[in-house]
């Protein structure tokens, strides 16, 4: 059987670029014209820790996207071979893009 073929791969796979381009989108039309300092970090005993530009959002994007990507050519890889690990590339995907997704609701979300 070929992995493309695979309805639980091509879920979890889906699933996974879904929540980050997801993440594109909600950054796109919340922060298109957003011109000023965004609250990356807040700490209740110190306050403010760290302000950045929204670049920082797309650099969080772009990393889960290349993480999908890596992670998907390791799981063509193991397909083959040992499909537990392939499907374990993949859930690890999904897992990563979904903390990016939340991490980048939190903080635009709170600012």
């Amino acid at each position: 059987m070929v992995f493309y073929k695979n309805k639980f791969f091509l879920i979890l796979y889906g699933l996974s670029v879904f929540f980050i381009f997801l993440g594109w989108a909600f950054y796109f039309v919340k922060l298109g014209d957003f011109e000023h300092l965004l609250l990356i970090r807040y700490d209740t005993v110190t306050g403010i820790d760290f302000l950045g530009s929204k670049y920082y959002c797309l650099g969080m994007l772009g990393f889960g996207l290349f993480i999908n990507c890596f992670n998907f050519f390791i799981s063509w890889f193991f397909y083959q071979r040992e499909r537990i690990l392939s499907f374990l590339a993949l859930f690890s995907s999904l897992f990563a893009s979904s903390l990016i997704f939340i991490a980048i609701l939190v903080i635009i979300n709170s600012n």
